[in-house]
């Protein structure tokens, strides 16, 4: 794996650490997570600024930058990866060994009393902050929220957030209406004396709502937040993004949806959060940077009541699992009996054309609506490697003398 020159980027990173802009002071170290601010578990390409400047693209761990040293933790199916893709100017902390500090007790052994830390608190759930905030102010450390994200002042060609298409679907698919939902939800509000709850991930909004997207790869999402009342459900989203006649797709579930831009959630929300005389509902999974919009006397950190509902399914649901299923099912059947029929007759075969040809049995089934990840498709030693997707410099040929390992899934309305 080629291994990314970060020295010019950590530069310019500790130069804006010096001096914040629009902010004053300096901070000792910058956090950057691999995190959205729907703290998602796969994130598109705007939101990859972990990967940007570290180099390392495995999907999970955190950056620590300082004036001196940067510092990269993931857990050990990344290990190898990480070594292989780390410059000299990082040093690789295994996290999960014993040996290995966590970021808290590292930042608190090798900072001063007085000192500030940074983080995008967009990109940090409040679950995240609390016991961080906590471990450093017992060492006099600061914990300090940034709204201007260093590392996208830096990032130079920084592609912009992706709003594609959002589809609706009909109850055949999903066994109940959006307004079915809401009474249910607010039922659990008044019980918890909530007047406000908000919904921040991408998947439980699109469940409630009926609606999907394809805003990051492989995953039926779209960019938007739902804030519920007792009386108003808001959509923030791109408008644009939106089906045709959505306001018929609404009409059908039984519910009255105000539909308001993507980034106008916080400005709704303080309104909002002012007139709440009751406790604002939020998941401790959401970001810090909503969560303290909400006084804590208002504040009421729960699991929100989606994320449970979602995960009971109603017979309709419980019945496309187990037909998509069966799609997929034969789709892989397909792939390795022509797998093996190939190898056997003597044709070539590698990671990238077995993938491809799976990928094409799956094209062909009913409902196919994409990939529900990159194929891992490895051959010998790189099937050793976690989330492993094969690339033009590291394709190997798949032969009947190697282990070989296919780990792969699929999309289906």
């Amino acid at each position: 794996m080629m291994r990314k020159n970060t020295t010019k980027l950590l530069t310019d990173l500790r130069a804006l650490m010096r001096q914040l802009p629009n902010n004053g002071g300096a901070v000792s170290a910058y956090i950057i997570p691999t995190d959205d601010p729907h703290q998602s578990e796969y994130i598109s390409e705007t939101d990859e600024r972990r990967s940007f400047i570290s180099g390392f693209d495995g999907s999970a761990g955190t950056a620590i930058v300082t004036q001196k040293q940067a510092l990269l933790w993931t857990d050990g199916r990344y290990h190898q990866q990480a070594e292989q893709q780390l410059d000299e100017n990082w040093t690789l902390m295994k996290d999960g060994l014993t040996t290995t500090p966590t970021m808290s007790s590292w930042l608190s052994n090798n900072l001063s009393a007085g000192d500030q830390v940074g983080v995008d608190g967009n990109l940090l759930s409040f679950r995240e902050w609390n016991p961080l905030y906590t471990a450093l102010s017992a060492n006099d450390i600061q914990l300090t929220s940034i709204e201007q994200n260093l590392v996208d002042l830096i990032w130079e060609g920084h592609p912009p957030r992706q709003f594609k298409s959002i589809i609706s679907l009909d109850l055949s698919i999903t066994g109940k209406k959006i307004g079915d939902a809401v009474q249910l939800i607010r039922k659990e509000m008044r019980d918890k004396h909530a007047n406000v709850l908000v919904v921040t991930a991408l998947d439980e909004i699109a469940w409630l709502m009926n609606l999907r997207g394809s805003d990051i790869d492989y995953n039926p999402v779209f960019y938007s937040y739902v804030v519920l009342t007792q009386d108003e459900l808001y959509l923030f989203v791109e408008k644009n993004q939106l089906p045709v006649g959505y306001e018929e797709h609404f009409r059908k579930n039984n519910v009255t949806v105000i539909v308001d831009e993507y980034e106008n959630v916080q400005t709704i929300l303080k309104d909002l959060i002012k007139k709440s005389t009751g406790k604002v509902w939020i998941s401790p999974t959401s970001c810090y940077a909503l969560s303290a919009l909400i006084p804590e006397k208002k504040l009421l950190h729960e699991v929100s009541p989606v994320c449970a509902m979602k995960a009971v399914k109603n017979a309709v649901e419980a019945q496309g699992i187990v037909d998509c299923h069966i799609r997929d099912g034969i789709a892989l059947c397909k792939y390795f009996a022509w797998l093996e029929d190939a190898l056997n007759r003597g044709e070539k075969v590698d990671e990238i054309s077995g993938a491809t040809k799976l990928q094409g049995f799956r094209e062909k089934l009913p409902k196919f609506a994409g990939l529900s990840f990159s194929t891992i498709n490895g051959s010998g030693p790189n099937g050793a490697i976690i989330h492993y997707h094969p690339t033009p410099e590291t394709n190997r040929p798949i032969t009947l003398n190697e282990m070989y390992l296919c780990d792969s899934g699929a999309q289906f309305q």
